[in-house]
């Protein structure tokens, strides 16, 4: 065996181990010239492709488009299906052949947490939230304070110093936890969700009672309707407890469980 199909088996093991919702495509059947060979397989994450090749180019690309459909399919279970095209007919490619591709798709909706933040309280939060049955996802302009956020195979750690450009990179799916420097960078990044989620599963957002009455009124003037910001969680989570970092992460954590309680009802 190949030292590339060791490093293909390994990934894939931590994949499927760490509950990373994961499409493995497959070549099980071919006629005519295609780019790669019957056996030739992917592997394709949320973050787009993750290891392997069936050859690159418009078959691929294809590929990891119809991957990307099963990875944000509202279904909460694994599934798989075959797709039989046309290179020439189907993809517009040169060669004449024909291929069908086994789209395998594991763990497709976990429990997904997108924290933007990774400040005081994040570092309390994050260390609970990795011993979830959950995929959490940080995200802030600081590498600084990302790096000091432990290590994990269910922690996805986005630097972006413009926050509302990494809600498109994660699921639409997710618990948004805003625990961002405050007011003026928590609202654009609400803003953002609910410009590209109409109405999302979970958002917190830390503050006070009065920050509270500002960023719904902020939200409100922005042309977001008013059911959709009785929904918001602000101040987030329990309501019990003190000031202190970590009191602050478990009563958010208390939230974010007690809400996918209900959710999965």
């Amino acid at each position: 065996m190949s030292h590339y199909y060791f490093e293909y088996q390994n990934i894939r093991a931590e994949r499927l181990r760490s509950k990373q919702p994961t499409v493995e495509v497959l070549i099980t059947d071919a006629a005519g010239e295609i780019p790669n060979q019957i056996g030739g397989r992917i592997l394709v994450g949320q973050e787009g492709l993750i290891s392997g090749t069936i050859g690159g180019g418009k078959l691929e690309a294809r590929a990891l488009i119809e991957a990307q459909r099963l990875l944000n399919q509202t279904e909460k279970k694994s599934t798989s299906h075959a797709a039989t095209w046309n290179l020439q007919q189907d993809l517009g490619m040169t060669c004449g052949g024909r291929v069908t591709l086994f789209f395998d798709c594991f763990i497709t909706s976990p429990w997904e947490i997108a924290v933007f933040g990774a400040g005081h309280v994040a570092q309390k939060l994050i260390p609970i939230l990795i011993e979830l049955d959950a995929q959490i996802t940080c995200v802030d302009s600081r590498l600084e304070w990302l790096e000091q956020l432990p290590k994990a195979a269910n922690l996805k750690l986005i630097h972006q110093l413009d926050l509302p450009n990494s809600v498109s990179d994660v699921s639409p799916r997710s618990y948004f936890v805003l625990i961002t420097q405050g007011h003026s960078t928590d609202l654009p990044v609400a803003l953002k969700i609910f410009n590209l989620i109409s109405e999302p599963t979970y958002l917190g957002i830390m503050g006070s009672k009065v920050k509270s009455i500002h960023i719904r009124n902020d939200i409100k003037n922005a042309g977001i309707l008013a059911e959709k910001i009785e929904k918001i969680k602000c101040p987030i989570g329990m309501g019990f407890g003190s000031n202190q970092p970590q009191e602050i992460a478990l009563s958010i954590a208390a939230q974010l469980i007690e809400m996918r309680d209900l959710n999965t009802k």
